[in-house]
């Protein structure tokens, strides 16, 4: 036990290489592009993915995909009537790590967005 763990005035030092990552955009996904290029991420950089997660907006689905993951460790799912009526079924996603390439995880999931025939 460290009797000082909650003493405000100790001097702290938080890590400048964490930070996180977000995004939104309305072009639904292709889903396998988006396992293609989530399974590279994972095996390239989950030691550096300390949490993520996201909503995605699946070409020719009519409910949400969701998924999560920490490190390598990945789940995702359809949820049924996730959208419930919503005009706007938005991609959202988040990433929590250390060295966060921004402009390379908005690239990636922009990377995966559907071509108009594969959702028409």
């Amino acid at each position: 036990m460290d009797p000082e763990f909650l003493n405000v005035d100790q001097e702290h030092i938080h890590d400048q290489t964490v930070s996180s990552c977000g995004c939104s955009f309305g072009e639904p996904i292709n889903v396998g592009k988006l396992q293609s290029w989530i399974q590279e991420l994972i095996q390239t950089k989950s030691n550096d993915l300390y949490r993520y997660k996201g909503v995605i907006n699946v070409a020719g689905m009519d409910d949400p995909f969701i998924f999560q993951g920490v490190h390598m460790l990945f789940t995702g799912t359809f949820m049924k009537g996730g959208w419930k009526g919503s005009k706007d079924k938005l991609t959202n996603f988040c990433f929590i790590g250390k060295n966060i390439d921004k402009e390379y995880l908005i690239n990636g999931f922009k990377n995966c967005i559907a071509d108009k025939l594969s959702y028409n």
